[in-house]
């Protein structure tokens, strides 16, 4: 299909979004307290003949201080009881519109959860994702001459449904978007949903490579965690001749392109891969605040001169922000649900709605919405970066009370991304992990796993550098002194951060993660790192 064929199908796509989007911008100029009110106002109505619903006396509810008095602050262990009995097929528990699937996701404990999908949480994600295309696309049209490759993960299991019958999990991402949006979506993209069908990761990964080499118009990447499309890309090497054959055919040019570039691949030489293969690649949409910050340097490196632009906050759970041009940040899904924001990243400070957010305030998230979720804490932080219109902007700044406490040393996350940003600089693709002894004959300890670029470091002095940080936390220096923990150790790897990528990549999606919203985060709770990254 052609430029002109794919801007006409664009068209169609983005006149699905207008009505949406032109809600979100006449919103947007309102008192945010009265939208917000509203929206909490609409949930609560919607399902005050729920079970949960008449638990809380939604029905008397008349205020925001009534409901925060009244509706308990929830983590996601204070709902399985309500989600089984939803997931047995039980009708109007947590919401009166019936739940069409079960989402699944994973905390920061690592836990599988099913997150309810009601038809109301896809309109309300629909209500913050149609605003976003809409700008984006008015902002850069020259994105609907070409085809776009939006990240489907590969199915790390089976179809699975509950007992009742009910679905778990979507068969594509695409399906976020809703019926109509999934159908126009498919017409204009790189790769086709079908690629994940019946198919294991290997046969995955040379589908959607295939896909991609066909798209020499690909003008638009979206995708979650920056470090997915590196970690792809770099299966070029060792399939690149099938994927030349391949192509023989169909592409005689690019077929030859591939195999003039085989050369370098092999050895290790992909700076500008990217945009090598894709002239036309306008625009990269990815994370790139919190923790996703360290995947960035690699994916500048494949694709130099190509815009990033950050992704807003959409949660498993729902969306709580999408970005908008003019603003600091990406700004609150303002009709997507209820939010409020808990001062203190640790949960004791007092809760503030929307309209009480201050500049320079860093705010944990809570969120109500329309799929069955009521002051449920999404464990992510947002630091408040100024004002768009009514809507306060948001920056992202990672997940909160990311622990690990093998002996009570409660080692939290964002303290370990400090101490490394301190003593390896920012952006770096070390990351702390525990290791014990499994014929139990030493304390557990902690390593540090650093890669190539840091070979010139003194491990010895980077070893009690890293060591004296630690003990900061006293935690971690009462379980020392005790004999509880042995020292921490650095860990000096035979490769570079790329390959250091794909290979914790590996592991987390072989453990059941989906490999694009797999987290890199500098501290990982899995112990058995030494063996998995030996060469």
């Amino acid at each position: 299909m052609n430029g002109l064929g794919l801007a006409a199908i664009h068209a169609c796509w983005l006149a699905t979004c207008l009505h949406e989007a032109m809600e979100f911008s006449r919103v947007s100029r309102q008192p945010i307290r009265r939208i917000q009110e509203e929206a909490l106002r609409t949930i609560l109505a919607a399902n005050a003949e729920t079970a949960f619903g008449r638990r809380y006396g939604f029905g008397r509810i008349r205020s925001v201080k009534a409901f925060q008095a009244e509706v308990p602050q929830v983590e996601y262990e204070d709902l399985i009881p309500w989600i089984e009995e939803a997931a047995s097929g039980a009708p109007t528990v947590l919401t009166a519109d019936p739940v069409e699937l079960f989402e699944l996701t994973s905390g920061s404990s690592g836990g599988t959860k099913l997150i309810p999908y009601t038809r109301g949480l896809q309109e309300a994600f629909n209500r913050a994702i149609h605003p976003w295309l809409v700008d984006l696309y008015s902002r850069r049209p020259e994105l609907a001459l070409g085809r776009a490759y939006w990240v489907i993960s590969p199915r790390v299991t089976r179809e699975e449904r509950t007992a009742a019958g009910i679905p778990v999990g979507f068969k594509n991402d695409a399906e976020y978007f809703g019926r109509w949006g999934k159908r126009l979506i498919d017409a204009v993209m790189a790769v086709p949903s079908d690629v994940l069908r019946n198919a294991d990761g290997e046969s995955w990964r040379f589908a959607t490579l295939l896909s991609l080499l066909r798209a020499e118009d690909l003008r638009l990447v979206s995708l979650w965690n920056p470090t997915f499309l590196p970690a792809l890309l770099r299966d070029l090497a060792p399939l690149g001749d099938r994927l030349a054959d391949a192509l023989e055919t169909e592409s005689p040019g690019r077929a030859r392109m591939l195999r003039t570039l085989l050369p370098d691949l092999l050895a290790g030489r992909d700076e500008g891969l990217g945009t090598r293969l894709w002239p036309n690649l306008r625009l990269i949409s990815t994370w790139t605040e919190g923790e996703a910050a360290a995947g960035i340097p690699s994916l500048r490196l494949l694709f130099p001169g190509v815009q990033l632009e950050t992704k807003g906050l959409l949660a498993t759970e729902g969306a709580v922000t999408i970005p908008r041009s003019g603003a600091p940040a990406p700004v609150l899904a303002v009709r997507s649900g209820f939010f409020e924001f808990q001062e203190g990243e640790e949960g004791d400070g007092a809760c503030r709605t929307a309209a009480e957010l201050e500049p320079g305030g860093r705010y944990r998230v809570l969120i109500t919405t329309p799929g069955g979720l009521y002051r449920y804490r999404l464990h992510d932080i947002v630091e408040m970066k100024g004002w768009w219109r009514s809507l306060p902007a948001l920056a992202f700044s990672g997940k909160e009370s990311m622990v690990s406490d093998l002996c009570g040393e409660k080692l939290n996350a964002r303290h370990v991304e400090r101490v490394l940003s301190r003593l390896l600089g920012s952006g770096s693709a070390a990351f702390l992990a525990p290791e014990r002894d499994l014929a139990g004959r030493s304390a557990p300890h902690y390593c540090l796993f650093v890669p190539l670029e840091h070979l010139s470091s003194d491990f010895e002095t980077l070893a009690n550098r890293l060591e004296e940080a630690l003990r900061e936390n006293f935690h971690y220096r009462w379980c020392r002194e005790a004999g509880q923990l042995g020292p921490a150790e650095v860990v000096a790897l035979s490769f570079d951060r790329r390959d250091l990528e794909t290979r914790r990549l590996a592991r987390i999606s072989g453990e059941g993660a989906r490999a694009g919203t797999a987290k890199m985060a500098a501290l990982d709770r899995r112990t058995g790192w030494k063996t998995a990254l030996r060469p």
